[in-house]
């Protein structure tokens, strides 16, 4: 699990409280300033504005003030890669399946030919998954390379015929 994270700290406190992701502008006259050019916009909407573009986009945002060692809002922005992972050991056990269910039909098959029949996986990734089916004990290869076959083993250890 990987993990990205930013802070950004600002020195004071917020003058409304983090929990209602509300602003509230300090200097007026700037703010103003930044509206006539097109530059700024009403006082109360940058933060919801910034938790959601983050949050859009997979990232936990958080907001708080802090006082030690001083006065400060700190805003933490996170993203565990869980959903990636999750995603990609999905991928991998239904092209293992997908393995599993045409060495079934045909166990003699060598990794060209699975490779050629799944269509979206070459040769190398053929031979990786393999290899942790093997590993996970659920499948076994009989005889040599060339000539020889594969056993699919079910859950109680026994090969199937």
């Amino acid at each position: 699990m990987s993990r990205m994270r930013s802070e950004f700290r600002n020195p004071c406190v917020l003058k409304v409280p983090a929990e209602l992701a509300l602003s509230d502008c300090r200097n007026r006259t700037l703010q103003q300033m930044f509206l006539m050019l097109g530059l700024g916009e009403r006082a109360g909407s940058s933060l919801p504005k910034i938790r959601d573009a983050w949050e859009n986009v997979g990232f936990k945002v958080k907001l708080t003030d802090t006082f030690e060692p001083y006065d400060q809002t700190l805003l933490r922005i996170e993203r565990v890669e869980q959903a990636n992972a999750r995603k990609t050991t999905q991928k991998t056990a239904a092209k293992q399946q997908a393995i599993l269910e045409f060495i079934q039909d045909n166990p003699q098959a060598s990794r060209r030919d699975i490779a050629e029949a799944l269509g979206d996986i070459t040769s190398d990734g053929v031979k990786y998954h393999l290899q942790k089916l093997q590993q996970a004990g659920l499948l076994t290869r009989v005889g040599a390379d060339k000539g020889g076959y594969w056993h699919i083993v079910n859950a109680g250890g026994q090969a199937d015929e």
